[in-house]
């Protein structure tokens, strides 16, 4: 057994400190579009290169646009860039594998690709990386072809302030063979770079509670929401950072908030899904996301992203449906808006209703292409 456990503070709770994070690292390059979902990844990577070739053609015609070199509405310029486009996938065989796109007789412009509900950009991760903002240092481990980003988004769960070095012991100890040597060598390397901290308290959420009040919402940063409901906290949106990642002043970061009841995602853009933020809070959580109930053709997979941080209670709410609390629910209502609204993601706004006292998070939602 390695003398780690030895060298932890006795009788305090254990977190990881406030200008440390961890971040796991996919074992191939993602895809232009990670976790993606109702198109194949070969499809997606053929999509974006195709775009990627012509995007110098589209900035160029969006520039003439903005400096009125060229009138919005003129015809001639999109059927330029549609010309264009079809002869890129036409001089490009392994392309046309995928898309499908030209001159129809009536000379409009037909284009499509093959969609497949099944399938979904999923990334597995096959390393990790310790961040020191304080003294900035990397420290990155490997995990050796081995599938244990879970186990790692778990333990760090429990970094949390709320769990004794014994505690943990036991965590990593009945984590399986590979799990158990991650896992301790993991706190070996947080504990040996200063990312460690003890407090003789057990959270801060007792702190927190003296001076927000039962119905209080509070802003954490950009999107990121805290809602206080009687004893517990509902959280937002969360995108947190750690101190001095992003900034040379110190920043709220999950293990200085009260530890949520629930965690409600809106949509799938990274300054709402965070997966920094998500990997470090605990693992028996549950996160409400949007359901694939709500999509057109294309969804997030936020449920293998999930599951690759270690969450275990992932919850679809469609809309009109509803997580329950003491008192009243958080109700899914439709979002709308949001670029690319063209794809009409699943997404969510939440409704809280809480004792006859309504709050609705919208985020980002707004009006369509369409008004």
């Amino acid at each position: 057994m390695s003398q780690i456990w030895n060298n932890l503070p006795r009788g305090q709770y254990l977190s990881l400190a406030p200008w440390s994070w961890v971040q796991l690292e996919s074992a191939d390059p993602p895809g232009p579009f990670p976790f993606i979902a109702g198109v194949a990844p070969e499809v997606v990577a053929s999509l974006h290169e195709a775009h990627g070739l012509l995007s110098s053609a589209v900035d160029t015609a969006i520039s003439d646009v903005f400096s009125k070199r060229a009138p919005l509405d003129d015809p001639d310029r999109q059927r330029r860039l549609e010309d264009a486009y079809a002869e890129v996938i036409s001089a490009r065989p392994y392309l046309q594998q995928h898309i499908r796109c030209g001159r129809r007789p009536d000379g409009t412009f037909h284009w499509e690709f093959p969609t497949d509900p099944a399938k979904s950009a999923t990334v597995t991760n096959g390393g990790l990386r310790i961040f020191n903002s304080v003294k900035r240092q990397a420290i990155p481990i490997g995990f050796d072809q081995r599938p244990l980003g879970p186990l790692v988004g778990k333990i760090l769960g429990f970094l949390d302030g709320t769990y004794q070095a014994e505690e943990i012991k036991t965590v990593v100890a009945t984590s399986g063979r590979d799990g158990e040597r991650l896992l301790t060598r993991l706190i070996e390397s947080l504990h040996q770079h200063e990312c460690l901290v003890g407090s003789n308290t057990s959270s801060v959420r007792s702190h927190w509670f003296e001076t927000l009040h039962d119905q209080d919402m509070v802003h954490l940063g950009h999107a990121a929401l805290l809602y206080r409901q009687r004893d517990q906290a509902l959280w937002f949106d969360p995108w947190l950072l750690p101190w001095f990642a992003e900034s040379s002043v110190p920043s709220l970061w999950g293990s200085l908030l009260p530890k949520p009841a629930a965690v409600f995602l809106t949509h799938d853009h990274d300054d709402h899904v965070d997966p920094r933020t998500l990997l470090h809070l605990p693992k028996d959580t549950p996160i409400i996301v949007p359901s694939r109930r709500n999509r057109r053709t294309f969804s997030y997979d936020y449920l293998s992203l999930l599951r690759e941080l270690g969450f275990v209670r992932v919850i679809e709410l469609a809309h009109g449906e509803s997580w329950a609390f003491d008192g009243g629910a958080v109700y899914s209502v439709p979002f709308y808006g949001e670029d690319p609204c063209d794809l009409e993601m699943p997404r969510n706004c939440y409704l809280i209703a809480d004792r006859n006292y309504n709050v609705l998070v919208h985020a980002d939602s707004g009006p369509t292409n369409n008004g």
